[in-house]
């Protein structure tokens, strides 16, 4: 186990409010809301590190996870149908009767916990942990909130006007009524207190880790010039941009080769020498191998506002191309750890693939820094101990 984090590494703001709280771990009974147990007991789940660290050092005494009952989950589709799969679905699952109607089927479920837990760990704002008027004890932790998704990449929140602002005012009511929000990256902080009205003092940067990664580079090679892509939504990601990039990248580096992994449909045009589609991988095992047969990763998202696969590059030794935007800007350290370019343009992010492809030293260089980076300050153990005050505190507060 790690030693607990230095106080120079806490968020800014919080330092005096940690210093005032008990050294050690106190016992306390986690109840997750939003996540199954069996996402880090039987099965991965990308938070499921954490949960585990979290189940060694305390006690996760169980979770809900609410789902709408089938026929409405049906109606409520069916209220938001639009020709485009995936803005339909995306419409629905965003809608503030959604948001509603899940918090309180979680209501229901968390009555028969009440008593058996000491605190709630929201894990991201699709619902609230029950009628708030209850006045339980919880936490959130999230990598977003919609007000950055609708600001930002308006395609990604395809609700109507007075719907937008109905979800937003649910998801505000949801992070202010909290003991304490855990955000991933400063980018949502700031969020949460700027456009939210969360107290700065209750708001927390705690980053997060990898679920994947290796412990020593022994053996890792950067001669190959094999670039790595992983992500599903491949627009948002910027798989567009990227192949465009790619055409020019291939007239420096003939033998270049792009492995896009992720995507369960193959764009339209797609093809195009040296891109190697292998569709969506579940098996971490084949997906650790893609990590450790690449030069360099890249991920040239439109928006994101933490982006976790960056975590399982850089624990695999890989540099890291990635867009100025968002929780990129506190991932990537330009020149040090990996290339920061414009989103959206290809000539600069094709300049960047062919300066670290074409440059071994350089990969290894960024890599290797990037690799010790997380195997030091972005582990579950690291995440954990920045919570660890603030949940003890939360447990130990009277519920309202």
């Amino acid at each position: 186990m790690l030693e607990p984090i230095a106080a120079d590494d806490i968020a800014s703001g919080q330092r005096d409010r940690v210093s005032t709280m008990t050294e050690g771990s106190r016992h306390a009974r986690i109840l997750l809301a939003g996540q199954s147990v069996d996402d880090f007991r039987r099965r991965a789940s990308r938070n499921s590190g954490l949960f585990a660290v979290l189940d060694e050092r305390y006690e996760i005494a169980g979770a809900v996870e609410p789902h709408l009952p089938r026929l409405e989950d049906y109606a409520i589709k069916l209220r938001y149908v639009r020709p485009n799969r995936d803005a339909w679905r995306s419409r629905a699952g965003l809608s503030p009767w959604t948001f509603r109607r899940l918090t309180e089927v979680a209501e229901k479920e968390l009555r028969p916990w009440d008593g058996r837990y000491d605190v709630i760990l929201l894990v991201q704002t699709l619902f609230s942990p029950g009628l708030l008027s209850r006045g339980r004890n919880y936490l959130v932790y999230t990598d977003n909130i919609h007000a950055l998704t609708a600001r930002y990449f308006p395609a990604w929140s395809p609700l109507s006007g007075r719907d937008r602002a109905k979800r937003i005012r649910l998801e505000r009511a949801t992070c202010r009524a909290a003991r304490y929000v855990f955000a991933k990256t400063d980018f949502v902080r700031d969020a949460l207190i700027d456009d939210y009205g969360c107290e700065p003092e209750r708001v927390v940067r705690v980053g997060s880790g990898s679920n994947i990664m290796v412990h020593s580079l022994d053996g890792k090679r950067y001669d190959g010039q094999v670039a790595l892509f992983v992500g599903i939504d491949f627009e948002r990601k910027g798989g567009p941009v990227l192949l465009r990039a790619w055409r020019a990248v291939r007239e420096r580096l003939p033998d270049a080769e792009l492995s896009i992994v992720g995507p369960k449909r193959r764009p339209a045009a797609a093809e195009q020498p040296g891109v190697r589609w292998h569709g969506f991988v579940s098996d971490r095992k084949r997906l650790a191998e893609l990590y450790g047969q690449a030069t360099a990763f890249v991920l040239p998202s439109l928006f994101e506002p933490w982006g976790g696969v960056l975590m399982e590059a850089r624990g695999h030794g890989l540099p890291c191309i990635g867009t100025d935007r968002g929780g990129f800007r506190e991932s990537i350290d330009d020149g040090v750890n990996g290339v920061l370019v414009p989103a959206g343009e290809a000539e600069p992010l094709a300049e960047a693939l062919v300066n670290l492809l074409g440059d071994p030293d350089r990969a290894a260089r960024m890599g290797r820094h990037g690799h010790r980076e997380v195997l030091t300050e972005h582990t579950w153990e690291r995440v954990a101990d920045r919570m660890a005050p603030y949940i003890e505190q939360a447990a130990a507060e009277p519920t309202a």
